[in-house]
């Protein structure tokens, strides 16, 4: 008989004697008399136990949604040794038994949660609706739970309380209302006062539902626990639903809570930096330490945290990948907090665990025996500086309405600065700041009421408490107009004002004002030089910032004007830090997520705490480490498993990237020096024992799932490793040494009763054995066309959808698989409803191996037998290992044939040499910006490795054209025909005797491995070319018989064209010349009797090359043994790289061999913008277009043919081609206006509404998002959309403009009439012309101006209901809706300045002509359009013609030569010139007498020809006549007087020999 353990041994035996699930007497029967006194682990499940499913937990959570089946499936968990739990939703009417009055005769369609609309809300199951939980429903619910208690429930779990915010308009609520509040109903929609009444109201059912059923339960059947299950208050606030955690948890009734927080409310995304995107691991960290704060010390109640393995996003249905990586994050963000240590492993097995990946569902089980083993281990946490608490409540989901608030941004603002820097946040319900225990490690407690309201004064007196003992609390913000509702706190204003008098503040008259114009600056005072740097934070529109009168003792640390919006006092022995911008502020941008990191500094300086920032997140759970990185690589040193790796592979100083995790094991705490033992099992372990020679060891876990274990011997080495099952028959294993680690491994299938594990161990040494894995190739099928390459000939009408193929009738899908590829593999189809499975070796003759209902014996419906089933090929395939499989239907006549979810194909295969790691998870290209990878690679072999990176081509298969010959798709590709036929239908082409028909192809760039594929039959020949001998000229030409090469031929006499029709497929590639181009010939292959070839389809396939830059920051470098190196790969789009999503493949070679791998890469080429062009003369509102008025607006065109649109646009209905629609806009502006212009082109006008509805009739959207903020889908301040329509008739024009305006509290529509708008309708189009007075846009405050920018896209609708065309459409330019981050940006655009260009000097008397350009604020030149003055600063110096720019030098000097704009005397442009005077002659005065041995220097006038004489310096050469009497240096002049004589000294000007002069010069004896 097993024994429950009820205790945790040594770190030795820490996890390996994890404490088993099933205690069973030696018979098998279950010993009913034990139990386990602690569950540390629990799951949920629909099912009845399943040999697959049996992951070895603590518990299992049955789910209850009726009476029917409910004990057997409780017993079937409880037979097998699980304490048995029931799950019941308690707000879902499942199937709308309640609603329907189905059992009980009695309808309450009244319970049914309602929006305003009417619509109810409803689950996935549309029977299923939401409730509003009146005593009816209680009583009834009751029922439930006392027939689950009585069918064998140990514990019973009420689970998602979930009342929406939206909801309240049912006719059930409305009672409620009147019963609790004593008046009339109120709409929750009409006031902040409703909306909280109607929320605490909606907590109140809940608690009130609660509190009565768990009371009557334990009434009914004492012992019986009851728990709640129940999302985080953080995410129930971003799905619009109310949260009463608190309440629920307190209830005296209810004995424990499971918090649920899993990847996909991790996933949803959240402000930060101002973006919103999806951050992870930081939200569920924020998360699961919400949770665990509901637990209070001593209170007797189990909180357990969910984790969930799988997404229940459909678009990750087939993402294993992503599915894991997001589940480890969470998984870790779950173990760094320090007080979860009670764990629900997963719900749905059937979804999360049976059909995950082998390697996956390894890895999962490395997580079921952690989660047990840590319960009670001690912890220590390794980060940023910790003692950092904020405050939160149930009431912020009060607030929210049905428009989105600031309560997600006023939560993720003051904490997301901090947690990426590794600081962990501690985020704790106020209600439980009462408790003397629940701040006595906090440093530094955050807070704002901005978002949420304290129903209880208490709270403040508690707070205000901790605050004069020591505290040190940072306040933010000051504004929440749910503060003004009739509550406590009225007599003293606010739950804010309140705690400052508590806090004895020395404040008074707030005042809370939101920010004016685009910003505002809060200017530090001296005090706040500590802060950051010291400097200004600015604060941007919409935020509110709440200001102080300060007195007393108070100190400002940041003022706007005379206003004090931040300030410091001390408060008994602590201090509050005051800080009034509202805590949303700091999600708005990087600056003021450093703002609250600096806050955060300075409150923590006065706790005497360092601010210590950290790359890592680490808590150390006894021998359990799990670990987070930021925003750097990391390595954590030691000795580890690692458990992540599903052969719990040993890994010493742990690589880590950026933004990654890990879970290790840490196996230097246990002692193998003498005894080999037991590191780690990824299942329950028990009849363990451990010798010096031997080891034997029973692992037990689920079914189809591979068992790991991993054992060190520090002196031994294993010499026999043999495996058997319960019954003692042999098992295979697979075992592997390592020396490098001192460790074995051993993989075996894991089964329910255990496997017993023997390993004889010596001292005679052993080599490391082969390193290998389990791999799973999978092949997806359904619509994504991802089994293409494994696709035979389907028979009939398959079906597919997004997750399955499906064969119905006499339909049958057919796969051909080449299994040599996969040595020694187990091939599962993963299928559903009454499929058949036949297999063969060669298409032909078939086999059947599976039948659904032989089976099961029923007709399998719904998919309710939705499996892996495994497949015995060995015997089916061919000898070349070929083996084609076909699914069909089983019961053809109803509809309900196979379903086939993917083919898996497990086979071992080499551990390769190098693997690879990466972040992020994938890159998005943006434009022609490079973006990079960090990756990490690692040597798994104990040899050194040469490593060399290569990135490979991007190739993307691609069906380039289909066609069926003699339709007209045909016409492009028919190059010529002989004699051929068309059907009468047009469905094929047919050629007899000598007819041929040839087509030729031209393959776009970078198209590769193009293939053929011919629906064809009868008697053909089919021939292919790269070259053909003809002369374009001549229409008779002959084909010429040398050009062409057969590929394919029927040989055989068919006249029946079903005997050998077939889908044919061809590799051209060998015939595409160089031009990219090739030929294809079709004949009649016994052209004598007249059943030649018939062609019904042409399709051309292949893959497109897609172009990407890449880069390795090292390419080649030697990995050591079980050495890791990063590297960054960066990859960079061009401007021919289309939008999508890729694999970019990494081939990693290596001394032992050659690796891929896959990193994804997202391209999204940047939107274009328009330049909106300033008017500089009047545009007349008239519905035609006047000469100039528009000449020199850029074009923006939206039309199904555009290029732009369809890479950046949308189109949405009937809107087919062109001819149909294009609209052509042009946008200006001025001071006053924006104007627009439409030139439409469009085969029918139709006119319908000239309204709100305007978008249903021809008309234009123009979009504008002034503020800029390229965020969301919600109008708010600064967001517009503008429609237009010219409306009336041809002639009878009736224009009309109505706006949707955006606000901050909700947007408001309403036809404008304040503008102008004129239009010229036609037949086939119309022109409109429209002006928008900027005074109309001011809700955000915006001055046009060159250089500004905003959001904008044009949208045109167009309604061709008329007569027989029955169809309406829209076509937008930019964007897909109304999600302003996808639309374009317009940039303002003005005359800056004129750009003059003269030569920089200038002779007297010479001219030069001034060129002048018009030089814009978006840099761009152009000629001058408007009339042009200029002018001399200098008349008298260079004069200028003030109409045609003409300079003429008059006389020396310097003179500015501007020019003037005849449209805006303010744009001007200048040019400083020199004139300078032209040289005539020139002339020497030189001493006429020298004395022999005496220098001097000779003076040389110039003459010019402004009448002015100067000295020249430069440009002289000299010269002496006789130099024996006197020299003269040629280039400086000086003289020498050498001997009593005469000479003569010449001057020349150089390179002007004709302007000389000379001077004779006598020396005298000394």
């Amino acid at each position: 008989m097993k024994k429950w353990l009820s205790f945790l041994l040594a770190a030795a035996l820490l996890v390996s004697i994890a404490a088993p699930a099933a205690a069973q007497t030696g018979s098998g029967e279950v010993d009913s008399e034990q139990t386990a006194p602690i569950i540390r682990t629990t799951f949920q499940t629909e099912l009845g136990y399943s040999e697959k499913y049996d992951v070895k937990s603590d518990a299992v959570m049955v789910y209850a949604t009726k009476s029917e089946g409910l004990t057997a499936l409780i017993h079937s968990w409880k037979n097998k040794g699980y304490r048995v739990d029931a799950m019941i939703s308690i707000s879902h009417d499942w199937e709308g038994i309640y609603e329907l009055g189905t059992e009980s005769g009695i309808p309450h369609p009244e319970v049914v949660q309602m929006r305003k609309d009417g619509t109810k809300f409803r689950h996935v199951d549309p029977k299923t609706g939401y409730v509003t939980p009146t005593q009816g429903w209680n009583d009834y619910l009751l029922g439930i739970a006392k027939q689950v208690a009585d069918a064998g429930a140990h514990d019973i779990v009420f689970e998602e309380p979930e009342y929406y915010t939206d909801a309240g308009y049912e006719g059930a609520f409305k009672s409620e209302w009147q019963a609790y509040y004593g008046t009339e109903w109120e709409d929750p929609a009409s006031s902040d006062q409703a909306r909280f009444k109607s929320e605490k109201l909606k907590a109140y059912l809940y608690t009130r539902s609660i509190n009565y059923i768990s009371t009557k339960l334990k009434e009914y059947k004492p012992g019986l626990e009851v728990w709640v299950a129940s999302h985080s208050t953080i995410n129930y606030n971003n799905y619009s639903v109310v949260a009463a955690n608190i309440d629920y948890y307190d209830l005296p009734n209810i004995d424990g809570f499971i918090g649920q927080a899993w990847s996909d409310t991790a996933r949803y995304p959240i402000p930060f930096e101002g973006q919103q995107e999806e951050h992870l691991f930081e939200s569920a960290f924020l998360e699961y330490s919400s949770l665990s704060e509901l637990q209070k010390t001593g209170d007797g109640k189990s909180l357990y945290a969910l984790a969930d393995p799988k997404s229940d996003n459909p678009n990750l249905d087939s993402d294993w990948e992503k599915v894991e990586a997001d589940y480890k994050q969470t998984i870790i963000a779950q173990f760094l907090q320090p007080k979860l240590n009670k764990f629900q492993i997963m719900p749905w097995p059937s979804r999360a665990f049976v059909p995950a990946p082998m390697t996956y569902k390894t890895i999962q089980m490395n997580v079921f025996e952690a989660s047990k083993a840590l319960s009670e281990q001690p912890f220590r946490m390794e980060a940023g500086t910790q003692g950092v608490t904020f405050l939160i409540s149930d009431t912020m989901t009060y607030q929210r309405g049905s428009q989105s608030t600031a309560a997600a941004a006023a939560m993720y603002g003051p904490t997301m600065p901090l947690v990426v820097k590794g600081i962990p946040v501690n985020v704790m319900p106020v209600e439980r700041s009462v408790t003397s225990e629940a701040l006595a490690h906090t440093k530094v407690l955050v807070m704002s009421y901005d978002s949420w309201n304290p129903l209880k004064p208490e709270y403040n007196d508690a707070i205000a408490d901790w605050v004069k003992n020591g505290g040190i609390l940072l306040y933010l913000g000051g504004e929440n107009k749910f503060q003004h509702i009739d509550e406590w706190w009225n007599d003293v204003g606010s739950p804010q004002q309140d705690l400052l008098n508590k806090l004895g503040v020395s404040a008074a008259n707030g005042s809370a004002v939101p920010v004016s114009g685009r910003e505002t600056a809060l200017q530090p005072t001296e005090s706040a030089n500590s802060i950051g740097s010291g400097e200004s934070i600015t604060v941007p529109k919409p935020y509110t910032l709440t200001s102080y009168t300060l007195s007393g003792s108070a100190v400002p640390l940041y003022q706007t004007g005379n206003q004090t919006v931040a300030f410091r006092q001390q408060t008994g022995q602590g201090q509050l830090i005051y800080f009034g911008a509202d805590p949303s502020f700091f999600s708005s941008s990087k600056v003021a997520a450093q703002a609250m990191r600096d806050l955060t500094k300075y409150a923590l300086g006065w706790a005497g705490v360092s601010y210590t920032e950290s790359n890592t997140m680490k808590a150390v759970r006894g021998p359990f480490v799990a670990v987070h990185t930021e925003e750097q690589s990391a390595v954590i040193p030691g000795r580890y498993i690692d458990l992540w790796d599903s052969r719990l592979t040993v890994v010493d100083n742990k690589a880590m990237l950026a933004h990654s995790s890990a879970m290790l094991y840490d196996i230097s705490l246990i002692d193998t020096s003498v005894v080999p033992k037991v590191y780690f099992a990824n299942g329950e372990i028990s009849d363990r024992q451990e010798t010096a020679t031997e080891t034997k060891v029973t692992v037990a876990g689920p079914k189809d799932t591979q068992a790991a274990l991993r054992i060190g011997a520090a002196s031994a080495y294993p010499q026999q490793v043999t495996a058997t099952d319960s019954q003692g028959q042999p098992v295979s294993a697979h075992w592997e040494w390592e020396n490098a680690s001192r460790s074995l491994l051993v993989k075996f299938g894991h089964q329910p009763q255990g496997v017993t594990v023997n390993v004889d161990w010596s001292s005679e040494q052993l080599a490391d054995t082969p390193q290998t894995e389990l791999t799973e190739f999978v092949i997806r099928t359904n619509s994504k066309n991802e089994d293409a390459d494994y696709k035979g000939t389907f028979v009939g009408s398959v079906g597919a959808n997004p997750s399955f193929r499906f064969a119905d009738g006499t339909s049958k899908m057919v796969y051909k698989l080449n299994m040599s590829a996969f040595p020694q593999a187990e091939l599962t189809l993963e299928l559903a409803n009454n499929f058949t499975v036949e297999l063969s070796p060669d298409g032909t003759s078939w086999s059947e191996v599976l039948n659904a209902q032989a089976m099961t014996g029923i007709d399998e419906h719904n998919m309710a037998n939705r499996d892996k089933y495994a497949v015995n090929y060995e015997a089916y395939k061919a000898a070349d290992g070929l083996l084609y499989i076909r699914i069909g239907d089983g019961s053809p006549t109803d509809g309900w044939g196979g379903a086939l979810f993917g083919i898996s194909i497990r086979y071992m295969q080499p551990v390769p040499a190098v693997s690879l790691a990466y972040s992020p998870d994938s890159v998005t290209l943006k434009g022609e910006q490079a973006q990079s990878y960090h990756v990490l690679l690692t040597n798994e072999s104990g040899q050194s490795q040469q490593v060399n990176l290569a990135a490979m081509p991007i190739a993307l298969p691609t069906q380039l054209l289909s066609f069926t010959p003699g339709s007209l798709d045909e016409a492009p590709y028919l190059f010529k025909e002989e004699g051929t036929g068309v059907s009468p239908t047009k469905n094929y082409r047919h050629m007899d005797n000598r007819s041929y028909a040839i087509y030729k192809f031209q393959l776009p760039e970078g198209f590769v491995d193009p293939k053929l594929s011919i629906d064809i039959g009868n008697q053909f020949v089919v021939s292919l070319a790269s070259q053909l001998t003809y002369q374009p000229t001549d229409n008779n030409w002959s084909v010429v018989d040398s050009d062409w090469t057969v590929v394919d031929k029927e040989t055989n006499h068919v006249t029946d064209l079903v005997s050998n029709r077939s889908v044919r497929t061809y590799d051209v590639g060998a015939y595409v010349n160089a031009n990219r181009e090739f030929y294809l010939k079709f004949s009649d292959s016994f052209p004598e009797d007249g059943w030649g070839a018939l062609i019904l389809n042409i399709s051309l396939s292949g893959a497109q090359t897609v172009p990407l830059d890449t880069t390795f920051s090292a390419q080649q470098f030697t990995l050591g043994a079980k050495q890791s190196q990063e590297i960054a790969f960066s990859l960079r789009a061009s401007e021919s790289t289309p939008a999508g999503t890729y694999e970019q493949k990494l081939k990693v070679t290596a001394d032992a061999g050659e690796m891929v791998y896959k990193l994804p890469v997202i391209v999204k080429m940047d939107p274009p913008f328009y330049a909106a062009q300033k008017s500089y003369s009047n545009i007349s509102i008239d519905g035609q277009i006047s000469d100039g008025e528009w000449d020199n607006a850029d074009e923006i065109v939206v039309s199904p043919d555009s290029p732009i649109m369809r890479k950046f646009g949308k189109v949405w209905g009937a809107v087919t081609d062109g001819a149909d629609l294009t609209s052509r806009y042009k946008i200006k502006w001025d001071q006053n206006n924006l104007y627009l212009l439409e030139q439409r082109s469009d085969n029918v006008v139709h006119f319908t509404d000239i309204g709100s509805q305007m978008y249903l009739s021809d008309a234009t959207m123009l979009f504008l998002d002034i503020d800029h903020n390229k965020s969301g889908s919600s109008y708010r301040d600064g967001d517009y959309a503008i429609m237009m329509t010219p409306g009336g008739t041809v002639g009878a024009e009736n224009p009309r403009i109505f706006i949707r305006e955006g606000h901050d509290d909700g947007a408001r529509e309403y036809a404008f009439i304040g503008g102008q708008i004129a239009a010229k309708v036609m037949n086939n189009g119309y022109v409109m012309e429209a002006a928008i007075p900027w005074s109309a846009l001011n809700v955000y405050p915006f001055t046009p101006a060159g250089g500004a920018q905003i959001g904008m896209t044009l949208l045109s609708t167009d309604n061709d209901d008329v007569g027989d065309r029955k169809k309406w459409g829209q076509a937008m330019w930019v964007g897909d809706g109304d999600n302003q981050a996808n639309w374009a940006d317009m940039t303002f655009v003005e005359l800056k300045k004129l750009d003059i260009a003269l030569p920089a000097k200038l002779d007297v008397g010479s001219s030069a002509d001034a060129s002048v350009n018009e030089v814009y604020t978006d840099g761009t030149t152009k000629p001058p359009i408007w009339p042009l003055t200029f002018s001399s600063s200098d008349p008298n110096v260079a004069s200028v013609d003030p109409h045609t720019g003409k300079v003429t030098g008059v006389k020396r000097g310097e003179a500015v030569i501007t020019v003037t704009s005849g449209q805006d005397a303010g744009i001007t442009g200048r040019f400083r010139m020199t004139i300078e005077p032209v040289l005539q002659s020139i002339s020497i005065q030189s001493p006429a007498k020298m004395k022999v041995g005496d220098t001097d220097y000779p003076i040389v006038l110039g003459h010019y020809n402004d009448g002015i004489d100067s000295r020249v310096t430069e440009g002289l050469a000299f010269s002496s006549e006789k130099t024996s009497v006197a020299t003269i240096d040629a280039a400086t002049g000086l003289i020498r007087a050498l001997k009593p004589g005469n000479t003569r000294i010449t001057a020349v000007y150089t390179g002007h020999p004709a302007i000389k002069a000379e001077v004779k010069l006598l020396v005298h004896p000394k």
